[in-house]
């Protein structure tokens, strides 16, 4: 049973059949939705997989998922600083976050250095289905 974020008026609280999450049923018969927001130029079809067909993942602020090479990244998980180490290229879409936010560097280097996965503010892990790559967004809240 799914039991994660549902967005529905009418979604049952004890959770929505896996099958019926991954094939749309869900989304249909509850008028559901799984993510909040979709991030990056992909297909309405992509877009419709992403919101309506797949499990959505629970954080701070509104979860949304991000995209590349024209698909839905798939969620790794909560991160902090720690656990970014392992993937510089996260590290770097999330500079590249900041520095759209027009923050100062010292500012982006350190928060991206309190990023903790238990404590927070924390970042959201994935890795593009394609071409490996990965990506994150941090709630700095």
């Amino acid at each position: 049973m799914y039991t994660g974020p549902v967005y529905a008026a009418d979604a049952p609280d004890a959770g929505i059949c896996s099958y019926c999450t991954a094939f749309g049923t869900a989304a249909e018969r509850y008028d559901a939705c799984f993510a909040d927001t979709v991030e990056g130029d992909v297909s309405r079809d992509v877009v419709t997989e992403i919101l309506e067909r797949t499990p959505g993942f629970t954080a701070g602020q509104s979860p949304h998922r991000l995209t590349r090479c024209g698909y839905g990244a798939t969620f790794l998980g909560p991160a902090g600083a720690r656990e970014l180490k392992a993937h510089p290229d996260a590290v770097d879409h999330l500079r590249r976050q900041c520095a759209a936010w027009t923050w100062p560097p010292d500012q982006v280097e350190d928060s991206l250095g309190s990023l903790d996965k238990d404590g927070g503010p924390i970042a959201y892990l994935f890795r593009c289905r394609v071409c490996e790559t990965h990506l994150a967004y941090a709630d700095f809240t």
